[in-house]
């Protein structure tokens, strides 16, 4: 089965200005000087390289995705990608018969969801309490993936098993926003994202299950 997989994380750089007290007087110069000309404030560059895996990025994109998975859950969450693919979390209040996600490519083809873990927003998340909880390795020492990060927030996802891809995670106001991978370009993740017509797909999926 083929998985669609999934606003770049912003910087603001706030510049401080000094006021004057517009009832003050200021005397003018005996000799006055030239006008010294002001340099146009330079602001500081923002280094998107990627640092050296470690398990502390490991852990904080953890923190974050464990964060964009639960409002996903909340709220739900569609992710899509270039070619019109799409997959469709529905909030668990909105579930029919306990079923709340399905995909669907450009080309008309569909079907449910079984597991969170299919979105990008849950997936490491929740791999990763699994593998904690089955080995005991809560510090996630062994876990099969590298992870390094930059100064704008972005997190380098490497995966040893499997073939070699890579993907960069964004995040924007702690949730995640956006995957852009090797394997599948960019993937866009919108929360609160599905439509009555999504509801309405995912019912006739469900329907569809007997026959």
């Amino acid at each position: 089965m083929k998985i669609p997989i999934a606003l770049i994380s912003t910087i603001l750089l706030l510049t401080g200005c000094t006021q004057t007290d517009p009832g003050a007087v200021t005397p003018e110069p005996t000799n006055p000087s030239p006008t010294a000309t002001s340099s146009p404030e330079v602001e500081d560059e923002v280094d998107y390289e990627f640092g050296a895996p470690s398990k502390k990025a490991l852990r904080e994109l953890v923190d974050y995705l464990g964060l964009s998975c639960n409002r996903a859950i909340t709220e739900g969450v569609v992710e899509s990608n270039e070619n019109g693919d799409r997959s469709v979390l529905l909030a668990y209040e909105e579930n029919y018969k306990s079923y709340t996600a399905f995909y669907e490519l450009k080309d008309g083809a569909s079907d449910l969801v079984f597991s969170q873990d299919w979105f990008l927003v849950c997936a490491i998340y929740i791999e990763t309490g699994m593998y904690a909880e089955e080995s005991g390795d809560s510090k996630l020492s062994n876990f099969p993936i590298k992870v390094s990060s930059n100064e704008a927030g972005e997190f380098l996802v490497s995966y040893s098993q499997g073939p070699a891809r890579e993907a960069i995670y964004r995040f924007g106001e702690g949730v995640l926003v956006e995957v852009e991978m090797t394997s599948a370009g960019l993937i866009s993740v919108e929360y609160s994202g599905a439509s009555e017509q999504d509801r309405k797909k995912l019912v006739k999926l469900v329907q569809n299950l007997g026959g």
